[in-house]
């Protein structure tokens, strides 16, 4: 195996050419997250991980209000509002030509430093 000569190395061993790719993974490594869910306050290490969580616990199947299309996620939402009705629309929560920051001013948050996780009850 060959090592990477890199200067952005993590305690664990792993190695990033940028600095910014460090910082994410010490906090995914630290199981520490800075994504917060404002409806559940659940905090996430990763963005993506934070819109899979919406979809599967905050979004319900939503129809569009010009047609009877269903929507299975927000942003499947969204796109169909653009292409079949030429309409902006926030695919969360429905409001007309939101602006660039909606959704994470309004859906989301980045907190300013990451917290710790919490261990979530697991049901067997």
């Amino acid at each position: 195996m060959q090592k990477r000569d890199q200067a952005h190395v993590c305690s664990c061993g792993a190695s990033f050419f940028r600095a910014a790719e460090l910082r994410a993974h010490k906090d995914s490594c630290r199981k520490r997250g800075s994504f917060l869910c404002i409806v559940c306050d659940e905090v996430f290490t990763q963005r993506v991980q934070l819109d899979r969580h919406w979809n599967k616990k905050h979004f319900v199947n939503s129809q569009c209000c010009d047609c009877e299309w269903r929507a299975s996620a927000p942003l499947r939402l969204a796109e169909h509002a653009l292409e079949e009705h030429a309409k902006r629309i926030c695919g969360c929560c429905g409001i007309e030509n939101p602006e660039e920051d909606h959704v994470a001013t309004e859906h989301w948050k980045r907190l300013a430093k990451s917290v710790a996780l919490k261990k979530r009850d697991r049901k067997r």
